[in-house]
Parts: structure tokens; C-alpha cells; sequence
């Protein structure tokens, strides 16, 4: 019985891809959101998983706050001010991505879509994980820890672009 072998790219995690030489590339998520039991509440869980995945999730909140919520679901927290997600006010945030739609560069995933209408429904479905991991967040946002569904939705568009399979399934 001879011993199998394991190709270095298999033990990366699903969301680095292998550029060759020692060089990995790492997928990246910027989140804006309100504040803190906005994005706990609304994608915590889709959010989580993603950062388990290998993905680099950083979140920038409008509104200042206790981040400890964010930080339990294992996500970077930042003050990044480059107009990539620096934003004034909630209106001005659907401008913005209306305009990364256009451009069709990037992959646009909302909760609470308003007036977006490029967008299509999708949803994530939380591994158990995310579920224990976004019902502690709830909690040490103040929020009622009961609250995890199963499944989290959203509006998303240009996930043809994407190189690596989606997670988010349209409904």
C-alpha cells in the first residue's frame, strides 16, 4: 500500500487561490454597515463563514460602537477612509453601489436593498458554526441570542464575475 501524496493547493483554504512561487492570493469582503447589531443581525452569520472560509472580512461602521460583537465572529474592524468604503450617510451608500454595479468590477451583496433594483434576492444558508458563533455575538450586542434563522438573505448582483463558487444561492 503505497502512501498518497497531498498537492500543497489542496491544503489551502477554499478562499486562497495559488498564484505560483510562494505567492497566494487571499479573497477580500469589505463590509459598511450602520453599526455593529446591524451587521451581527443582518449577516453575521454569511459573515462568519466567510472568514472561516479563509476570506480577509473587514467591516467599517458608519456609527461608532462596541466591537467586540464583530470581533467574536472572528472579522477584522477598521477605520479605512479610501473611497472604496468610506461612506457619509446610508443614502449616499446606495450611490455607491449602484455605481460598482455599473462598473461591473466587483460583486455586490446588501441586506435591506430599498431601492436597488439590479439586485437579485440571494441567501446563505449558516453552517452550525455560524450559528453558535453569531448567537454569541447577538448576545454581547445586547440583542436576543433566539434570533439565529438557519438561513440569512440578501440582494446581490454581478456574482457571474466571481472566480470562486459563490456561497450565496439566489431565491
Amino acid at each position: 500500500m503505497g502512501a498518497q501524496s497531498a498537492d500543497s493547493d489542496d491544503l489551502l483554504p477554499p478562499a486562497v487561490a495559488r498564484l505560483g512561487a510562494d505567492r497566494t492570493a487571499v479573497y477580500r469582503l469589505d463590509v459598511i454597515g450602520v453599526d455593529t447589531a446591524d451587521v451581527v443581525r443582518s449577516a453575521g452569520g454569511w459573515l462568519f463563514d466567510r472568514a472561516m472560509a479563509g476570506w480577509d472580512v473587514q467591516v467599517t461602521l458608519t456609527r461608532s460602537g462596541d466591537l467586540r460583537p464583530l470581533q467574536i465572529l472572528g472579522l477584522r474592524t477598521g477605520d479605512r477612509r479610501d473611497e472604496s468604503v468610506a461612506v457619509a450617510a446610508a443614502g449616499e451608500l446606495g450611490g455607491r453601489v449602484q455605481a460598482a454595479l455599473r462598473r461591473g468590477r466587483t460583486e455586490v451583496t446588501v441586506w435591506n436593498a430599498g431601492r436597488l433594483t439590479a439586485l437579485v434576492p440571494v441567501r446563505h444558508v449558516l453552517s452550525a458554526a455560524a450559528c453558535a458563533f453569531k448567537a454569541q455575538a447577538l448576545a454581547a450586542a445586547g440583542l436576543d441570542p433566539a434570533g439565529v434563522h438557519p438561513a440569512e438573505v440578501f440582494h446581490g448582483g454581478n456574482r457571474s464575475l466571481l472566480v470562486v463558487p459563490s456561497d450565496l444561492t439566489a431565491i
